[in-house]
Order: structure tokens, then sequence, then C-alpha cells
């Protein structure tokens, strides 16, 4: 059973990368679970920076998935990765399978800070972060700091639809719609107006969405009738946005012009 980790051993000094068929080996073998953990962390530390670690590290990846070992090892190639590197390997965590390994590399996932990252995570093993990892998931989504830009806003839509008490969430998104985070500016880190109205068209008959849907048209309306240019301007912005993300309500704000009145623009007679 040794010889997959001479093997192991062989590759990372060779400096050539893992062969798919050592990978294989390594998460099917016959070793102890001790054994082959104190194996692999000996060839995490032997082994050179760069690609020849990042491969590694994904084995090590397939070790934790398939074998429950391996997640001492991973964790000092993660360590020795530039930002880029680590969002490489975090991004082949999508593809665990197992629940134990789902919850150990959701806190890896939260590490890398990319929102991308964690809605497709989120997207992939939902049930199970929220069953094995929720007091992890509220403290990294409710940071005070949090926005919705960077796909949080639909992390949020996500939980939207798998919790069963998403009040902290929805209160959350209220606070952002009250604060003028889908606001165009001056908030440079405003959430699109745009992503919001096509989730509230997506699920425009969800009851989960009904406060949302509530907070939009009471502050589309306030932007409106505030009789300041540039308040009403953000007004119109909403207005444009829901009409190019097909949300019906959009006709709320837009009176039909009245019979026999002409177009701007068109001739007298």
């Amino acid at each position: 059973m040794t010889d997959v980790l001479e093997a192991l051993r062989e590759e990372i000094h060779a400096g050539r990368g893992i062969s798919e068929e050592t990978a294989a080996r390594l998460s099917h073998s016959g070793i102890d679970d001790a054994h082959l953990e104190a194996a692999l962390r000996d060839g995490a530390r032997a082994c050179a920076g760069g690609p020849l670690l990042v491969d590694l590290a994904i084995v090590l990846l397939q070790c934790v998935d398939r074998r429950g070992v391996g997640m001492a090892a991973l964790d000092d190639c993660l360590a020795r990765m530039s930002p880029p590197e680590r969002l490489i390997v975090c991004g082949r965590m999508v593809h665990v399978k197992g629940p134990a390994a789902v919850a150990w590399c959701h806190a890896r996932v939260v590490a890398t800070g990319s929102g991308g990252l964690y809605h497709s995570f989120l997207r992939e093993h939902g049930d199970d972060v929220i069953r094995l990892c929720r007091p992890e998931m509220d403290a990294y989504l409710l940071a005070p700091q949090r926005r919705p830009d960077h796909y949080f806003v639909d992390v949020y839509e996500i939980l939207l639809l798998h919790l069963d008490d998403p009040a902290p969430y929805v209160r959350r998104w209220l606070e952002w719609i009250g604060d003028g985070r889908f606001d165009p500016y001056p908030r440079p880190e405003s959430g699109p107006a745009l992503i919001l109205y096509k989730i509230l068209r997506e699920h425009r008959d969800n009851p989960a969405f009904a406060p949302i849907r509530d907070a939009v048209r009471r502050h589309v309306r306030a932007l409106l009738a505030a009789g300041d240019a540039d308040r009403v301007r953000l007004g119109l912005y909403h207005v444009v946005a829901m009409v190019d993300a097909q949300y019906p309500e959009h006709r709320l704000f837009i009176s039909p012009a009245p019979a026999g009145a002409s177009r701007p623009g068109a001739e007298q007679g």
C-alpha cells in the first residue's frame, strides 16, 4: 500500500505534477487514516510553490472529500498560496460531495471573501450549509459591512428560498433598499437595480419576497415625489431598470398618455 505514497513523493520531487492515477489511488488506498494524514502533510511541506502546489492541493481535496483525511495538509498548501491560486483551489470545493467535506470547505470558501464563489458554493450545497454551518453563514453574510454587490444579493435570494426563518436576511435587504444601496450613486458599492428587479420578477408570487416588493415600491415613490432633481433622477433610474428587467410593477410609475395626445416631437397640424 505504501507504493502509492512513494509515487506521490517521486512526483512531488520531480516537479512534474500529480498524475491522475496517483490521485485516484491515494483517495481509495487501504492505508490507515493516521498514516495517510501524516504522509500527505509531509508531501505538502516538501512541495514547491506555484502550479505544483495547486495541483497537489486539488488532489488533497479529493482525499478530504472521499476519505476525510488531508485537511491539515490542504490547509498548509492554502497558507502558502497567492490569493489567485487559493481561489482556484477553493473554486474546486464547489464540487465536493460529502456533507462533512461541505462543512469543512465552507470556512475556506468564506475566507476567500469572494461573493461569486460563495454564491456558487451555496447554490450547490445550500441545504448542507444551512444545516451544518448556519452560525458561520450568518456571521459572514450578516456582517455589518455586507453590501448587495459582488453576488451577495443573489446569495440572499437563495436563502429566502431555502430558509425556514429568513427574517434576518429580509431585514438586511430592507435596510439596503432604505439606505439607497440599489441606487446608482453616490455609493460605488451599490448593487445593480437591474439584478434586484430580475429577482423580484422571478419570485413575484412568492410571499417571502413580499416585504421587499413593498419596500421597493415605497422607495421609488418617495424618490419620484421628492421634488429634488437628483432624487427624481434616481427614481427614474429604478423605473428604467424595472422595464429592462421586465418587472411588471414599472406600470405603477408610468402613466399612459391621454387619448388623443400627440407624441413628443410630432408635427403640429
